[in-house]
């Protein structure tokens, strides 16, 4: 296969409501298309997860569109991919800039399952060795703000049937409005986002958490110390969930030698796409770690590959991939999986590659698009 045009397109989507975690707290979500074409003029559409500011991730959106543009596009021309995993063997030699690379990669195994004339569900798991489902259990994410409205939230999610609420914590002050929640809600299940807001020298009051029954703390400390993360886990029952830590198989390596966590958040853009995404999972499996696809507040277009891997067997936990309308009342397809129950739906199971009905105006958008092949 090759891929004959890259076109990108940059997007400004508003939120509707402001969503705040310890690094920052987004009003407008920036993030760009990435359309492949291939020799045979079949299409598939990524998207550029990377945000605004270097606080969550070293990698912003200005930089790996950059990047993309003039880096990673011009290298692809006129290379001939025999499978997806072709695609690493091409940038080997580059290090980081995992989220430039994932906005290509994903939409190429996008591209040779159309061409395989299966579903990318299907062609993730025959990958991976194992099922993909047709319906997912999935959680929310909700952004920090007082108590009072995250309880409205809740009550609203569990309404939906959201199966898992994760609450972003900025602190220490944020336990007593965790400890409200559990007690109004005491049979819900509950995990804590600490995005790296607190230090080992708060494990006592991190040990109150022990008895409020929650699911996983979610990144507590610092996104490059493993050992520390080992510490604070042996003086926790409740089991510790690694995120800004994970970008490549060797992190997880890392984190198994130093019993960082017990449980991995596996975001495919995160890691540089589905083949990290896959190696990472399949190193969990043979290590007894909990699995789980998180989002990056993604249009619904782009939701829709972590929702694709989310739908693998080998995940353990619902993942935070549902329906992109709880962040935007923009919508760029016709057909995205619908929540049905507290499980999200997958309808046009039998398309191959990844099933997208376009919305019109983003279709005559990206047409006018210059090819960065050219």
């Amino acid at each position: 296969m090759r891929i004959t045009a890259i076109q990108l397109l940059p997007v400004t989507l508003t939120m509707n409501a402001p969503f705040t975690t310890s690094h920052d707290s987004m009003q407008n979500r920036h993030l760009t298309f990435v359309a492949l074409t291939n020799e045979l003029g079949h299409r598939a559409i990524g998207e550029l997860e990377a945000l605004d500011t270097p606080f969550y991730n070293p990698e912003t959106q200005f930089e790996a569109r950059a990047f993309i543009a003039s880096y990673l596009s011009p290298r692809m021309k006129d290379q001939n991919f025999n499978g997806p995993q072709d695609f690493n063997r091409l940038f080997q030699d580059i290090a980081g800039h995992q989220m430039a690379k994932a906005a290509l990669e994903m939409p190429l195994w996008a591209l040779f399952a159309q061409a395989a004339q299966i579903p990318l569900a299907t062609y993730l798991s025959q990958a991976a060795g194992c099922q993909a489902q047709v319906n997912i259990p999935v959680g929310i994410s909700l952004g920090h703000t007082d108590f009072f409205t995250l309880s409205q939230q809740i009550q609203a999610a569990q309404v939906a049937g959201y199966r898992r609420i994760k609450l972003k914590i900025t602190g220490l002050n944020d336990l007593s409005t965790v400890k409200r929640l559990r007690q109004a809600f005491p049979k819900t299940n509950i995990m804590l986002d600490g995005n790296a807001a607190f230090n080992l020298t708060d494990t006592p009051k991190l040990q109150l958490l022990d008895h409020l029954k929650i699911n996983m703390l979610e990144q507590p400390l610092s996104n490059t110390d493993f050992v520390a993360h080992g510490r604070l886990q042996t003086h926790l029952k409740t089991p510790l969930c690694l995120d800004e830590n994970i970008h490549t198989l060797d992190d997880v390596q890392t984190a198994i030698k130093c019993q960082s966590a017990r449980i991995i958040n596996v975001k495919p853009a995160r890691v540089g796409g589905f083949q990290a995404a896959l190696a990472i999972m399949a190193l969990c499996q043979q290590h007894g770690l909990g699995i789980w696809i998180g989002g990056m507040v993604e249009s619904d277009l782009g939701r829709l590959y972590s929702q694709t891997l989310a739908r693998l067997s080998c995940c353990t936990y619902p993942g935070d991939v549902g329906p992109a309308s709880q962040f935007f009342k923009e919508s760029f397809i016709l057909n995205p999986p619908v929540l049905k129950a507290g499980r999200l739906q997958f309808e046009k199971d039998a398309t191959p590659g990844l099933p997208v009905d376009l919305a019109p105006a983003l279709h005559q958008q990206l047409k006018v698009q210059p090819n960065l092949l050219r």
